[in-house]
Parts: structure tokens; C-alpha cells; sequence
């Protein structure tokens, strides 16, 4: 199995837009939790469930995409740090506004 990165000539548009997918929809997933336990009646929990769920399934479906044609101590790095910043980034800070301190990513502090 070929590296995604061992032959730049063979570098396309495919493996670049799985990942951003897999970002996208990990983010929305994890989001769509943290909704979900926010939400003050049944309906909401249950349509949040619902909507990090099916984000959770493309999330998986672009990950066994990229798998593939490619290794997974490539692509599972890459996919797995995307989510964490985009979690911690996007969806913590940005859409749930969320204070950091200022060692807040190293730990306890």
C-alpha cells in the first residue's frame, strides 16, 4: 500500500476533501453532543442525538474512504488532530464560546 504522501505526482483532489469532510463532520458531531446535552426537553436531546449521529457515520465513512489507498499511520494522525483543534477550536471557542486559560491545552493547570 502506497503512502499518501510517497509520490507528489500522484497527489489529487480526493484525499484533501475526505479529510476536510472528516474535519467538518467531526466537528459538527461533537457539536451537535454538547447541543444535545444543553438542550432542556426530550425533542431537542433526542434531535441532536440524531444529528451527531449521522455527522458521527459520515465522519467514519470518509475515514474508511481514506483508508483505502492510503496507510493508517498516515491517516490517522492527520484525522484524529484535525478533530481535536477543530473541537477544541471551532466548536468550544468559537460556536460555544468557550474561555481558555492560558495553558489550558497542557493539562490541568
Amino acid at each position: 500500500m502506497s503512502s499518501l504522501f510517497s509520490n507528489p505526482a500522484k497527489l489529487t483532489p480526493l484525499p484533501f476533501a475526505l479529510f476536510l469532510a472528516n474535519f467538518l463532520f467531526n466537528v459538527i458531531s461533537n457539536a451537535s453532543f454538547k447541543f444535545s446535552a444543553q438542550s432542556p426537553n426530550w425533542n431537542g436531546i433526542i434531535a441532536w442525538q440524531v444529528v451527531g449521529n449521522l455527522a458521527g457515520f459520515i465522519t467514519v465513512i470518509t475515514l474508511t474512504l481514506l483508508l483505502r489507498n492510503t496507510s493508517f499511520n498516515v491517516v490517522y494522525p492527520i484525522t484524529a488532530g484535525l478533530s481535536v483543534v477543530g473541537v477544541q477550536v471551532f466548536a468550544a471557542w468559537l460556536l460555544f464560546l468557550n474561555q481558555f486559560r492560558r495553558l489550558s491545552g497542557w493539562g490541568p493547570c
